[in-house]
């Protein structure tokens, strides 16, 4: 089953929307054989958005969500299956769960400079996490698996027309930190259980990027830009990379011929 509620207004300033959700089902996951063993699965879930005209130059924007979903791991009720006779997936003495949590807040400023020229602010923070459980007396081994991650940063960027030139420039950054939990009890004495460890770990990305759009007439548009990153993690990376593009359209045809080329970092 599920259920939703949905709630709005606006004004000639203000607009607002939010929204509740829940749901339940008894069939979750893929099960390992036909019949259906400890498959139930449930979702809980809230958003909302908000919408601010400040002044006529500038626009409120807050965007925040949150999502949990529960799944039950389903299982095979037979120790003598194959997988399970062979010790491929021994899955008959486990009751295993997994809970998934994520929600994120982003704040937006938008704020006009001029006809001809735009600034905006986004701060945000994003939260994820997915922690397995499994019932103590599992057989046989116990297994407790959580990972988590926070993420908090912004993005500014600007926006201006001159003359033939559209101008764009800004920057990104986030910090993420990561926490894991990782334990196995092992019931059945094949091996040495490894009790619950944690580990960390944490990262900063910054990015800046400028760019140009040149039209060269009615039917041509240059295209130029580079962006810079830099990545401060257990490895520190760096990197610029250009990007260079056309774009021409063909009179009366009204057909658009593109080309690009661009180098791209991942870190």
């Amino acid at each position: 089953g599920e259920t939703q509620l949905s709630l709005g207004d606006h004004n000639a300033a203000t607009a607002w929307y939010a929204s509740l959700a829940g749901s339940r089902s008894n069939y979750g996951l893929a099960t390992p054989v036909a019949q259906i063993f400890h498959d139930a699965t449930n979702s809980q879930s809230g958003f909302v958005s908000l919408i601010r005209n400040q002044t006529p130059k500038d626009q409120l924007r807050l965007n925040a969500q949150y999502r949990q979903d529960y799944f039950q791991i389903p299982y095979d009720p037979n120790p003598n299956d194959w997988e399970q006779a062979s010790q491929y997936y021994e899955s008959f003495g486990l009751r295993d769960g997994q809970t998934e949590r994520d929600s994120f807040v982003i704040a937006n400023w938008v704020h006009t400079l001029s006809s001809k020229a735009l600034f905006s602010l986004a701060p945000f923070y994003h939260f994820n996490q997915a922690n397995y459980d499994s019932s103590p007396t599992d057989n046989p081994v116990a297994t407790t698996w959580h990972q988590g991650s926070n993420y908090v940063g912004g993005q500014a960027d600007i926006r201006a027309d001159a003359g033939p030139n559209n101008l764009s420039g800004g920057v990104y950054t986030f910090y993420q930190a990561e926490n894991d939990l990782f334990g196995v009890l092992v019931n059945d004495g094949s091996a040495t259980s490894e009790p619950n460890a944690r580990a960390k770990a944490s990262a900063t990305l910054v990015e800046g990027y400028l760019s140009d759009h040149l039209r060269l007439g009615q039917y041509v548009t240059l295209l130029g830009g580079m962006r810079f990153s830099a990545l401060s993690a257990g490895l520190n990376e760096s990197a610029a990379y250009p990007r260079i593009g056309v774009t021409a359209e063909i009179p009366r045809l009204h057909w658009v011929l593109r080309g690009f080329y661009g180098h791209f970092f991942q870190p």
